[in-house]
């Protein structure tokens, strides 16, 4: 018995293509309806702007109400020391690779890059896709 599978034959990349921007359409356009059903439950809800809370609308179905914060970075770095412990405590780092200060000390000093990198995982990022519509021209071509 042969276990071997034979290639499967893909379709040429202009119809790989097309199907892509079709689905990406068909994406963007359920996104927007999500969007907009998300907007017309909140609108029916009527909660108050900043509070937390979880509303179970069916089973299985429920809606979190919650705040966002942010930090201004460089404003908090040039006054952590004057912050009590307390407060340093409510804040997490999260280290994070400058490629531009990454691949120029790669260049100039590769063995502190060398270094750093016992503490840093690569791994291969997901594929970026987009499609610019092609711009039409006089001639219609």
């Amino acid at each position: 018995m042969n276990n071997s599978t034979a290639p499967t034959e893909l379709p040429p990349l202009e119809d790989l293509a097309r199907h892509w921007v079709e689905a990406k359409t068909a994406e963007d356009l359920a996104k927007s309806l999500r969007l907009s059903v998300e907007s017309a439950i909140c609108a029916s809800l009527n909660v108050a702007p900043g509070s937390t809370q979880t509303i179970h609308l069916l089973p299985g179905f429920r809606v979190r109400y919650d705040i966002n914060r942010t930090v201004d970075t460089d404003a908090l770095r040039a006054a952590w020391a004057t912050l009590p412990e307390v407060a340093q405590n409510c804040v997490r780092w999260k280290a994070e690779v400058s490629a531009t200060q990454y691949n120029a000390a790669a260049d100039l000093l590769p063995e502190a890059v060398a270094q750093l990198n016992a503490f840093i995982t690569t791994k291969p990022a997901k594929p970026s896709f987009t499609f610019i519509p092609p711009k039409e021209t006089p001639n219609g071509v």
